[in-house]
């Protein structure tokens, strides 16, 4: 530009430098608006932005475990009774003296059996809480509102459920020691019934026998 205008003094045309120079200024002036007029690029995110806050509701459902231990005792029993008939015989001076009796005895067996156990109960409860939280984006703060009051509908509901879990845990475990007891006392008295009846017949044959004696004792002394 600076050598057209040069030239165009050098030929004695002032006027057309002046116009060229007048162009130029224009073309510049119409550069510089049309560069403030283009849109940039939109802002970002960072942390001049505004977070964004969510407030959600969540309801929970939980199950709850609790353990506990119980003991109970059984004692077991049966009727028992034995029969037994003796014949008893003597020979007196050429006489023969007989007699039989029979002797009835009654008895009791028992077992007394005790058994320990654990056992588990179950409850279920639901909760439902509320929180907020800020993020930068919507759905970031949605998540983490969510996270939260699931922990704390999660935390009432076991509250909630704890209790009653104990309680069934505590029902369990004492019907199941006793079961257990009963069980083990049956057991041990199937073995003390065996022995039981054989002492109960012993003692009827001692009687019957003691019995017939005395009989052949009061015959022979008519």
């Amino acid at each position: 530009m600076a050598r057209v205008l040069e030239r165009l003094r050098g030929r004695a045309r002032p006027s057309i430098g002046i116009a060229l120079v007048c162009v130029g200024a224009v073309l510049a002036v119409v550069v510089a608006t049309r560069g403030d007029d283009e849109p940039g690029p939109p802002p970002q995110a960072g942390a001049d932005a505004e977070p964004v806050r969510a407030c959600e509701r969540v309801e929970e459902t939980v199950t709850v475990r609790r353990s506990a231990r119980a003991e109970a005792e059984h004692t077991a029993e049966k009727e028992l009774s034995a029969r037994e008939t003796v014949t008893a015989e003597t020979d007196l001076e050429g006489n023969t003296f007989s007699a039989t009796a029979t002797a009835t005895v009654r008895g009791t067996a028992k077992a007394t059996a005790r058994a320990e156990v654990t056992a588990v109960g179950r409850a279920r409860a639901t909760a439902a809480a509320r929180a907020c939280a800020s993020d930068a984006t919507g759905p970031e703060a949605e998540s983490r509102a969510r996270r939260t009051a699931g922990v704390e509908a999660r935390s009432e509901a076991t509250q909630k459920a704890a209790p009653r879990a104990r309680q069934a845990a505590r029902r369990n475990a004492r019907a199941r020691a006793e079961q257990r007891a009963r069980t083990l006392a049956e057991e041990e008295l199937s073995d003390a019934v065996s022995e039981q009846q054989a002492k109960l017949a012993a003692r009827a044959r001692r009687h019957a026998q003691a019995a017939a004696n005395d009989q052949v004792e009061t015959q022979s002394t008519l």
